[in-house]
């Protein structure tokens, strides 16, 4: 008895919702419109700009002498 209450109200439950859709418009089976890709002319291919010149020598990191255990440069 109680399953056939919960069946009944799930169907009525169905129905409504189904009653509440609104109908699609006239448009939905039309094709959507696809616009043409226009792709542009390759131009000539472009200069590279130069880089400028690096106005300070990079200085190395200071290296371990070896067999002394001492960083050179009295570090």
């Amino acid at each position: 008895m109680r399953t056939k209450l919960i069946v009944f109200i799930l169907c009525i439950v169905l129905v409504l919702s189904l009653a509440s859709c609104k109908k699609v418009g006239d448009d939905a089976d039309k094709t959507p419109e696809v616009t043409p890709v226009v792709t542009a002319e390759p131009t000539a291919t472009p200069e590279p700009t130069p880089s400028p010149e690096p106005t300070e020598k990079p200085t190395p990191p200071p290296t371990i002498e070896p067999g002394t255990g001492k960083y050179a440069e009295g570090i």
